[in-house]
């Protein structure tokens, strides 16, 4: 369907039909919010064709199983018992009752947060890009930061907003929150001020991830902080934003604001291993998803301790 909409003249910049091997490279990167394009997304599409973009980033982030189940029950009023447990097995449900409030959660907490992070980019998008496209690139970063999708409007990416510390940092701030997960917003909600009560699952999701994030920007900085090439040339304080910046976006994010390609061969090797970890667990990023990296290691310390089980926070792992 995207891929049909692309193909419109109404859809290319320069009103032809685009090629069927863009369009549909653009719509498969979008839904599945990869953030790899073929073609220039600034450039080589009109506002509408943003807009069918921005659609099906929002598509892929919400996950396609959630929007079929949301479509069901639109249509059909009810979710059945064989909807709920396809729903319980991919998307983590755990009683089949919560399946409905999980599919409340998702949405609710998608537009919230997308919500927030518009409202926050606003200001600043209207102050560089103006009032009539400022609003819209607001709407269209926050949605694509969230969704961890890695599309941008401008020509260079991001790099025309590299002296803009306030919108790097919402941006940085929507990827990060895209890629927890929705079963650790359930449980946040549930339990907001109950960090004893939250889930193993989500007490290991958010420790790996401080720890991926630490990890990564330290190691960036040291791999980078004399490139000239890249950010060889700038103060201390902005290689350490630098730093902070690559390092949320290299698990999932996909934003860049310096020439990749002229990154050292430790750096490259490092976003390798980054992207293959990926984010949180029915999240929007990608990878073998940080819980996985985390339980891997802690059988291998447990391997290692020659005990049977892994052990962590108090509760056991066969």
């Amino acid at each position: 369907m995207f891929t049909g909409l692309l193909r419109l003249p109404i859809a290319a910049a320069d009103g032809v039909s685009a090629p069927w091997e863009d369009a549909a490279f653009t719509a498969s990167s979008a839904v599945t919010v990869t953030g790899l394009t073929s073609v220039n997304t600034g450039t080589s599409w009109t506002l509408f064709g943003h807009i069918v973009i921005l659609i099906a980033i929002q598509t892929g982030g919400l996950g396609i199983v959630t929007v079929a189940l949301l479509l069901t029950q639109a249509v059909t009023r009810k979710l059945g018992l064989g909807g709920r447990v396809f729903a319980q097995q991919i998307m983590g449900a755990t009683p089949l009752g919560d399946v409905k409030r999980l599919l409340s959660i998702v949405v609710l907490t998608t537009l919230v947060i997308e919500g927030a992070l518009f409202v926050l980019l606003l200001p600043a998008f209207i102050l560089e890009d103006g009032w009539i496209s400022g609003p819209w690139h607001a709407l269209f970063y926050g949605v694509s930061a969230f969704n961890n999708a890695g599309f941008a409007l401008a020509p260079d990416g991001l790099v025309a907003y590299e002296n803009n510390p306030w919108i790097l940092t919402i941006l940085a701030i929507g990827v990060l929150a895209g890629s927890l997960g929705f079963p650790v917003y359930l449980a946040v909600i549930a339990h907001l001020w109950g960090r004893g009560k939250w889930s193993l699952h989500t007490k290991l999701t958010g420790i790996t991830t401080l720890i991926l994030f630490l990890v990564g920007s330290v190691t960036w900085a040291a791999s980078e902080w004399n490139n000239t090439e890249t950010i060889g040339t700038v103060d201390p304080l902005n290689r350490i934003l630098h730093a902070l910046f690559a390092s949320t976006m290299m698990r999932s994010g996909g934003f860049a604001i310096i020439d990749t390609e002229q990154s050292t061969s430790t750096t490259l090797l490092l976003t390798d291993a980054l992207m293959f970890v990926g984010g949180g667990s029915i999240s929007t990023a990608g990878g073998i998803k940080v819980t996985t990296l985390a339980v891997l290691f802690l059988a291998i310390i447990a391997e290692a301790r020659g005990t049977k089980d892994i052990a962590i926070f108090e509760r056991r792992l066969p």
